[in-house]
């Protein structure tokens, strides 16, 4: 059975579609699933490029309350291309190629962002890894700005192999990392060039940046990675503004994940958090009862609200008793969609 063209669920579904040769992201399997057909489901899949994530079955129940069987399987909004074919059409065509991979990059609408710079600087194809990556689903589309429907993306079950036949293939293999030897302005591209990015915490694992003929860093300034997202503490309004300050963080919070500032507008939160003031978030896509969470709503909107979850669904709450919680079902959760990225660990007031 699917849903919305972007979900298959059910064990027997799932493998017509894996037969059929239907693009997935990836598939969710309840983490103790047993069953003669999820054998058939397994054999299915080996030797695929598809990945597969065990999870708990709340997780899935937080999906569809549907009859899943433990089983989801996510429909990508784009077909793969292969590096292999991708490289000798771009030299066909005469051009100088200049590709983007990304290494263990998986929040969608950062990708999706990517993608829309990527496509207006030229770049030929982004290549992401088969596992640990991003699913290009509905909001990495929509971020996009529709590049996506254009620029090619290859999914690659090694970068490492990948990275291989690009350097046999002419291509100079440049990592973008905080180790580079000088700034990226000053690099050559008038060669044939991948630029390999990394995760924003880890960064371009090693046994890559020993493949790179050229190092290069991109110059930062401030003291935490992102500042100032504008979110509304009460009407939801846009969710990305301009960066107007910095805010330090200490070095212990520093190792516990990945962190950015935003600047509250609105009183839906008073008295604990009031308009102006700046809150540290912890960026993650899950959050528990009563956390302080900052969610989109419909993709391009953002809230600050306290959580709480129940069986059919979730509430954003206000602390402000003037204003009426925001509550999403299941179904609203999928399709508007609504997306948790990030838990308030601190407040700071300004005055």
């Amino acid at each position: 059975m699917t849903e919305k063209n972007e979900m298959i669920f059910g064990v027997r579904a799932v493998i017509e579609a894996i037969q059929a040769g239907k693009e997935i992201d990836k598939i969710l399997v309840k983490r103790d699933i047993q069953s003669e057909l999820s054998k058939e489901l397994f054999a299915e899949l080996k030797g695929r490029m598809i990945p597969v994530q065990r999870v708990p079955v709340e997780r899935i129940n937080r999906i569809t309350r549907k009859n899943h069987q433990g089983v989801i399987a996510f429909i990508s909004a784009i077909t793969y291309q292969k590096t292999e074919d991708i490289v000798p059409y771009l030299f066909e065509q005469g051009k100088n190629p200049l590709l983007i991979m990304l290494d263990g990059i998986t929040d969608v609408r950062n990708f999706g962002a990517i993608a829309r710079t990527c496509e207006c600087a030229g770049i030929d194809a982004i290549i992401i890894p088969a596992k640990n990556s991003v699913s290009v689903n509905a909001d990495a589309m929509k971020t996009s700005a529709g590049a996506l429907h254009t620029l090619p993306v290859c999914r690659e079950q090694s970068l490492t192999e990948t990275i291989k036949f690009l350097k046999n293939s002419g291509f100079k293999i440049v990592a973008a990392t905080e180790k580079g030897d000088y700034d990226y302005t000053k690099a050559n591209y008038k060669d044939p060039v991948c630029i390999i990015m990394g995760a924003e915490d880890t960064g371009v694992p090693y046994e890559h940046l020993s493949l790179c003929d050229e190092w290069i860093k991109i110059p930062l300034l401030g003291k935490i990675e992102s500042l100032n997202v504008s979110v509304a503490a009460g009407i939801p309004i846009d969710a990305i503004e301009e960066i107007i300050d910095t805010e330090e963080i200490t070095e212990e919070m520093a190792k516990t994940g990945e962190f950015f500032g935003l600047k509250i507008k609105g009183d839906s939160m008073t008295p604990l958090i009031c308009d102006g003031d700046i809150v540290i978030v912890r960026r993650q896509n899950d959050a528990e009862n009563g956390d302080i969470v900052i969610a989109t709503i419909n993709g391009d909107e953002a809230t600050c609200k306290r959580l709480r979850k129940y069986q059919g669904g979730i509430e954003l709450i206000a602390i402000n008793p003037s204003y009426s919680p925001f509550e999403f079902n299941n179904q609203d959760i999928i399709e508007k969609p609504v997306r948790i990225i990030g838990k308030v660990v601190e407040s700071r007031r300004k005055f």
